[in-house]
């Protein structure tokens, strides 16, 4: 993720196509930038992004705005935004497990989150702070609120 169209408080996905080329005597890697997706999200300087998938759906959200962004990730080009609470608050963490459960916590000034199955659709969703743990990414505790 990164500045979008020279502004710093615009957040863009950047999907890159790696290409590989084996022949008997090498491999021959090239990187291509197949698509750039503004995102409708706050971004800037001091901005934490958080970002989770599962086989089906991108999760993307920062610090700084109030609402996650859901991408399909079949074309790439579909998403969908989803907030939670009232008065709204920004995203605090997004979270995923292997079985592809993600959670999106949102923080201060009220604390919620919802949890979207493999499919994205919502499992469950309610108040307080809640992430997934999983084998495969560190979460400290202390920075999802509870």
């Amino acid at each position: 993720m990164g500045p979008a169209n020279g502004t710093t408080n615009v957040v863009a996905l950047f999907v890159y196509k790696k290409t590989d080329v084996v022949t008997a005597d090498s491999d021959t890697i090239t990187v291509n930038l197949a698509r750039k997706i503004v995102l409708p999200l706050v971004g800037g300087k001091t901005v934490t992004a958080y970002m989770a998938a599962n086989d089906a759906f991108l999760y993307v959200g920062t610090n700084q705005s109030d609402q996650a962004v859901v991408i399909d990730k079949h074309d790439l080009k579909s998403f969908t935004t989803l907030g939670a609470g009232s008065p709204p608050a920004p995203v605090a963490s997004i979270t995923a497990d292997s079985y592809g459960y993600v959670t999106v916590t949102f923080g201060a000034p009220n604390t919620s989150f919802a949890v979207f199955g493999p499919a994205g659709e919502i499992e469950e969703n309610g108040g307080g702070g809640e992430f997934m743990l999983n084998d495969f990414n560190a979460v400290i505790p202390a920075s999802v609120p509870f």
